[in-house]
């Protein structure tokens, strides 16, 4: 479904909900816009981090390859 016809479709539930249930769809639309913002700042700041797509790259071919590392061997004291 395309974004127009999404919002169409809320509108109109939306059309059809007690006040009571409509501030219930507020809040929760609320939520998820700051969710999304959160998202979209902690997304920012990583990419901000110098070589970090490179690095990740690299742990992505690394983990897809097996070559892992038990946490366990390298924090011998967090159980």
């Amino acid at each position: 479904m395309e974004t127009a016809q999404l919002r169409d479709e809320i509108q109109t539930h939306a059309a059809l909900l007690s006040a009571d249930k409509l501030k219930v769809a507020l809040d929760f639309l609320t939520y998820l816009v700051s969710k999304e913002e959160i998202e979209d700042d902690a997304t920012r700041e990583l990419l901000n981090i110098p070589n970090f797509e490179k690095e990740l790259a690299e742990a992505e071919a690394q983990a897809d390859s097996g070559e892992l590392v038990s946490w366990r061997s390298i924090r011998k004291d967090v159980l």
